[in-house]
């Protein structure tokens, strides 16, 4: 008999092993892209009006290459808290309470543990309030998915609920609900870069140079201003030498995707213009070389951005077009009338390396 249940459970094994079951391991659960799911449930006595708190939740997790899911409901306990069930498919649980003025609570639940932090707000959530919430989210969902242990026994936690509950009923009649917060500022990042661009305007004719940018992002949208100074060039053709000094800036507006943990996309398109100095170098006999002036060219730009963020740093390569409004002529005045000098394309493409500090 002992034979016959050795042998049966050595063919089971081996059943499980050939068709690719294993024995399930406790640890963060994922959803089908493999990445951990953190459900977030916010309880506010104004829903809707937490966007700020959510897009900055939301961009804060992603860079833990984790994917976050919202809900809203009017009001939550700590009870609540306690006794409901995770599903399979959630790694972390963030529960957060907004329902008392200027106080905030926040729970982490994972498993069978519970993790409770009160938070006093000076006052609605302004963006000192926003990084305060996403600091102490973030840090907890960051433990729990490196496996390190966190809060307490949910047991534990039921049983300090019945001794001190973290939010007590108030005493005497209910009080009339009070005139909604003022809303809450946006939650704007901002950030500086440098970058160095280099650009073709012609066959056989590229020009570069260094540039400065200051941007900010909100909710997943980005808006730049970046002032740029290419290097002096020259041009040489029909017997004259033209060197050209081109100096510009651009205003770009775009949308960010999170690709991947710490990898986002920036699809943007801008406009702006070009100012740039033309002096003589050069002539041939016969031509009286011109005196300096400049011009300016409209310019429209998209533009596709890669980031890789390390921290408040991020390191970027930008691939984008310039395409200029108008065509650009030079010409050599001549006496019997104007000579064809160079023209430059009117489409130029751009590639620029960037790094960015966020502010």
């Amino acid at each position: 008999m002992r034979r016959r249940v050795l042998a049966f459970c050595s063919a089971l094994i081996a059943f499980a092993t050939s068709s690719g079951l294993s024995l399930a391991v406790e640890g963060p659960r994922a959803d089908l892209s493999g990445r951990p799911m953190v459900d977030i449930i916010l309880a506010s006595r104004n829903q809707g009006s937490n966007g700020a708190l959510m897009a900055t939740l939301r961009r804060s997790l992603e860079r833990l290459d984790a994917n976050v899911s919202f809900d809203e409901r009017a009001a939550m306990s700590p009870r609540e808290v306690a006794d409901a069930a995770k599903p399979a498919y959630v790694a972390v649980t963030v529960w957060i309470d907004l329902g008392s003025p200027n106080v905030a609570t926040v729970y982490v639940t994972e498993g069978k543990n519970v993790f409770a932090r009160r938070l006093d707000l000076d006052r609605a959530l302004d963006s000192v309030a926003l990084d305060l919430l996403d600091v102490v989210v973030t840090s907890s969902v960051e433990t729990v998915l490196s496996g390190r242990p966190l809060g307490v026994t949910r047991e534990e936690f039921s049983r300090s609920l019945e001794q001190a509950p973290l939010a007590p009923a108030p005493a005497g009649p209910p009080t009339p609900p009070a005139a909604p917060p003022p809303s809450s500022p946006s939650h704007v990042v901002f950030a500086a870069a440098a970058f160095y661009e280099a650009a073709l305007v012609a066959p056989m004719t590229a020009i570069d140079g260094p540039g400065l940018r200051i941007d900010g992002s909100r909710d997943g949208f980005w808006l730049g201003l970046s002032l740029n100074s290419h290097r002096r060039y020259d041009v040489t053709s029909a017997g004259a030498t033209v060197r050209f000094a081109p100096e510009g800036f651009r205003l770009s507006f775009g949308r960010v995707f999170t690709l991947r943990h710490k990898l986002a996309l920036i699809v943007g398109c801008g406009a702006g213009v070009d100012v740039t100095r033309i002096e003589s170098v050069s002539t041939r006999a016969g031509l009286a070389p011109a005196s300096a002036f400049w011009t300016t060219d409209i310019v429209a730009r998209p533009t596709a951005e890669i980031q890789y963020r390390l921290g408040r740093l991020a390191l970027g390569a930008m691939l984008g077009l310039d395409a200029n409004l108008v065509q650009s002529v030079y010409a050599i005045s001549t006496a019997p009338g104007n000579r064809p000098f160079w023209t430059p394309w009117r489409l130029h493409p751009v590639l620029a390396l960037i790094v960015e500090l966020s502010l």
